[in-house]
């Protein structure tokens, strides 16, 4: 989730590159893969979208940044390898007791007070983590090994500005409105190619993070016999409780 672009790619892609070559080695029964929903072209969804697993994959990675670069490569090493037995889960936004839930997309923080990006009321693609394990061992233990890919988020309607007032209760909150981020997001790219660096910001990755984006996984409910067994509100509580 983090470090330089190398620490992705070898991390991430040839990790991945290193698993499947050894499952075919030792003949595996299948390769449970563990994707991301950043994977897909968010920026080009309206409001309120409502996205399945065949939705389009990220045309431009390299303008969202290492995190998609690589997971988006590591998934079609996967979805390429034709002859392993495998399957690939997208998780939305995993959280718990031992990770920060407080992330960039959800807020910031500016010195004594929230800043999220955009009008605040979008809503996060949560799910708990041990949701997420119980997710894993049905993949391995189900009968489908063709590729499928399903998505894995909690059907909870938490959005940004509920979950930053939660994470830190009392603190002051400032929304920036999208189009003001995006003003912003191009003041950052003219001053990069004046420098002639890359930059952490753009209009494209702000689109794309700021998607209303609805994620449809009615696949793994229905194939996989998935359900939040603990669930978003339950899993708040744990990961919020001193």
């Amino acid at each position: 989730m983090s470090g330089s672009p190398v620490d992705f790619e070898r991390g991430t892609v040839a990790g991945t590159r290193n698993i499947i070559e050894s499952a075919r080695r030792h003949r595996v029964a299948k390769l449970v893969h563990v994707s991301s929903l950043s994977v897909l072209h968010a920026a080009a969804a309206g409001d309120g979208t409502t996205v399945k697993e065949d939705w389009p994959l990220e045309p431009h990675p390299e303008l969202r940044g290492a995190y998609t670069q690589t997971k988006l490569a590591a998934e079609r090493l996967v979805r390429d390898a034709a002859d392993l037995p495998r399957i690939i889960l997208r998780p939305g936004q995993v959280f718990g007791p031992d990770a920060p839930l407080l992330t960039p997309a959800v807020a910031r923080r500016l010195k004594s007070r929230l800043l999220i990006l955009g009008n605040g009321r979008l809503v996060l693609p949560l799910v708990y983590v041990d949701d997420v394990v119980d997710a894993l061992l049905l993949a391995a233990r189900s009968d489908i090994a063709d590729g499928s890919i399903f998505q894995l988020v909690d059907d909870a309607n938490i959005k940004q500005i509920d979950l930053a007032a939660r994470c830190v209760p009392g603190v002051p909150i400032t929304c920036l409105p999208r189009p003001l981020v995006l003003l912003m997001a191009f003041g950052v790219e003219c001053l990069g190619k004046l420098l002639k660096r890359s930059v952490p910001l753009s209009r494209y990755r702000i689109r794309s993070a700021l998607a209303p984006l609805r994620f449809d996984c009615a696949a793994a409910r229905t194939r996989l016999g998935w359900t939040p067994r603990t669930g978003v509100a339950e899993g708040l509580k744990r990961t919020l409780s001193p």
